[in-house]
């Protein structure tokens, strides 16, 4: 059964806007996942977790997961589509910093587990800004 609705010129261009929601959903995680890297590269520039707790300094000094910039340079999106994104670290040692080894401290880059706060401050923020530029 087809049901076709007509009214006034503002139902008309909200009806437009919301056949035009699969593309803006697919562009929203698309900033979300350039978003992510942002925040994670934010946390190299802070030497914090998402949480933001500190890094433990390392013994040898200076600045903690930085000696050549690749690690943090490696973070770049995957994927995103309308349903979900991915952001991922190219370099192969990644995992070793974000979970830690038996020789190695964990210095957390991405969230393991809920959400930080501050995350989701940012996202929120990028979700309404865009659902209000989509629908007014």
């Amino acid at each position: 059964m087809e049901v076709k609705i007509t009214g006034g010129r503002e139902l008309i261009e909200l009806a437009k806007k919301f056949s035009q929601t699969p593309k803006m959903m697919a562009e929203l995680s698309r900033n979300m996942a350039e978003e992510t890297v942002d925040l994670v590269k934010d946390g190299f520039d802070k030497e914090s977790d998402p949480y933001g707790k500190k890094w433990l300094a390392t013994a040898r000094g200076g600045e903690i997961l930085s000696d050549t910039g690749a690690l943090k340079g490696s973070w770049k999106v995957k994927s995103a589509t309308k349903a979900q994104f991915k952001v991922d670290a190219s370099v192969t040692y990644a995992s070793f910093h974000q979970g830690g080894t038996k020789h190695m401290v964990a210095r957390m880059m991405v969230p393991n587990g809920n959400m930080p706060p501050a995350w989701m401050d940012s996202f929120e923020e990028l979700a309404e800004t865009m659902l209000k530029e989509h629908f007014g």
